[in-house]
């Protein structure tokens, strides 16, 4: 958030600081040395490794069940090839062959047009395949034809989860390049993604720390109070910004009135001190209002003990005060490394996962290497879009792209048989058959595996091979947790489902 490099902008180190903190989604990186004990012990309990992925799969592996309700009789017309098509499209949404289930249900909408759940299932179709366009547009044709006000707000929710799925890339792109301190080519991506999502209060902040990194103080003024117009909640930081920008601009009564309605809106908030600072200052001297006042810049040792002070006050669980210290610390040592993870920590220990994703990026973009930020950032990543997926489990494709991150730090067994239910659910076969063997090549007691081939194999009618698969999870966990399954599906084809001898290990 900088005014320049010059000490005639206001608030240069802390503004600096403060602009890059103001997180993206993403949606959906590190000080030079290891961070303080306290701080890492503060964040190690929230920190779950990306190889812990069992809820979400849980998830995967249901796509399409749950929205493939049979609309009510007074809807359903006395017409069988309505019902057949109905049918044959929750079928294909069951076993996940979304492509199939797309024109059963088109053909529901074309001979009645007006029923919601034929448009809210052809929608989720339409999502299941990646077709994400379609499903926004029949999604809103559900809701125009819905009568149930409950339906409209679900209908709500899945528009904006594909919307937010559409402008991800954008926004994933724009962190990337604001990381590197390509601000004009993030501010680009940043417009796309709210071209998609101009509600997203959140992203409107972003837009206008990157605004203000490239001088343009008018835009991001109007950014800041786009955010906090739209979400007063979880933005009201933006008055403390707006009101910066007020003083830049001699505006000192409207700069008042900011500082004083984000004293109102967040007495306890992280810029507090300085908020209440500059009140003062605008009150007793008048000749040092606007563009006169120079924030003192503190002497390099004070920025030490507010770093210290900051990992006590983590470690004692005083997260808000802790990050007021690390924002002190950073206005003398912007570019200190430690500083910068140690404040992704505690964001993320208070499960601000925007936050501690953008200090964590800023951390990595000083130290690239940084094996344990690289950790947390995928982390926080996860857990967000974990967030996200509540009102809408169906985002299959941004689970795969979680995993495949997870792996690209570090190859996991367990991470790569999640990998494969994902593909699995997002009906890419081929890709997810990989996963299973790659996964059971590492970690031979992944049994689960041979099950979810076998469910390939049988979606596919080869029924030798799914047999195959069958078997050999009966024989390698005769008391495993999908046995009463795979004992069917084994029944169900034909087969013997308690073979006499298991087979040597090598056999696998």
């Amino acid at each position: 958030m900088s005014y320049g490099e010059d000490n005639s902008k206001i608030h240069g180190g802390l503004a600096r600081a403060l602009a890059i903190v103001i997180p993206a989604i993403a949606f959906a990186l590190t000080l030079t040395g290891q961070p303080a004990a306290a701080s890492q012990e503060a964040v190690s309990s929230g920190v779950v490794r990306q190889a812990s992925g069992q809820q979400k799969i849980e998830r995967l592996r249901s796509v399409g069940d749950e929205r493939a309700v049979k609309p009510t009789s007074a809807e359903r017309k006395a017409n069988a090839h309505l019902d057949e098509c109905f049918d044959a499209g929750t079928s294909a949404m069951r076993n996940k062959k979304y492509e199939e289930a797309i024109p059963q249900f088109q053909e529901c909408t074309r001979l009645a047009p007006g029923v919601s759940t034929y448009w809210l299932n052809l929608g989720a179709a339409h999502q299941g395949a990646g077709q994400l366009d379609n499903a926004i547009a029949s999604y809103t044709k559900a809701r125009v034809s819905s009568l149930n006000s409950e339906e409209r707000n679900k209908l709500d929710r899945y528009i904006s989860s594909v919307q937010g799925a559409k402008a991800q890339p954008f926004v994933d792109e724009a962190l990337k390049q604001q990381s590197a301190g390509n601000y004009s080519a993030a501010i680009q991506h940043y417009r796309k993604a709210l071209a998609i999502v101009p509600d997203n209060a959140r992203l409107h902040t972003t837009l206008g720390g990157c605004l203000q990194q490239t001088d343009d103080f008018i835009g991001a003024r109007e950014e800041f109070r786009k955010g906090v117009d739209l979400d007063g909640k979880n933005e009201k930081e933006n008055w403390y910004f707006l009101a910066n920008l007020d003083e830049r601009f001699n505006k000192v009564e409207l700069a008042m009135e900011e500082y004083q309605t984000y004293l109102k809106e967040n007495p306890g908030g992280v810029y507090g001190s300085p908020a209440r600072d500059r009140i003062k200052k605008l009150f007793e001297d008048p000749d040092n209002r606007g563009l006169q006042y120079i924030h003192p810049w503190k002497e390099p040792h004070s920025a030490g003990n507010a770093y210290n002070d900051a990992v006590k006050l983590q470690g004692e669980g005083r997260f808000d005060e802790a990050i007021g210290q690390y924002l002190e610390a950073l206005r003398v040592m912007e570019k200190e490394f430690a500083i910068w993870y140690a404040l992704g920590t505690v964001y993320q220990c208070k499960e601000d996962f925007y936050r501690a994703i953008q200090a964590y990026a800023i951390a990595l973009a000083i130290k690239p290497n940084d094996f344990n930020t690289k950790i947390n950032m995928r982390e926080c990543q996860r857990r967000l879009r974990m967030l996200n997926q509540k009102d809408n489990p169906y985002d299959v494709v941004g689970a795969i792209r979680d995993y495949e991150d997870a792996l690209a730090i570090e190859e996991d067994a367990t991470t790569r048989m999640n990998l494969g239910t994902a593909y699995q659910g997002n009906n890419n076969l081929f890709k997810s058959m990989e996963n299973y063997r790659k996964a059971i090549a590492l970690d031979k007691n992944l049994v689960d595996c041979y099950y979810y081939m076998g469910t390939v194999y049988e979606g596919q009618k080869n029924t030798a091979a799914a047999i195959g698969e069958y078997r050999k999870y009966v024989q390698f966990a005769p008391t495993g947790p999908n046995i009463g399954a795979v004992k069917e599906r084994l029944r169900a084809l034909g087969a013997d489902a308690d073979p006499k001898e298991p087979p040597s290990l090598q056999s696998r």
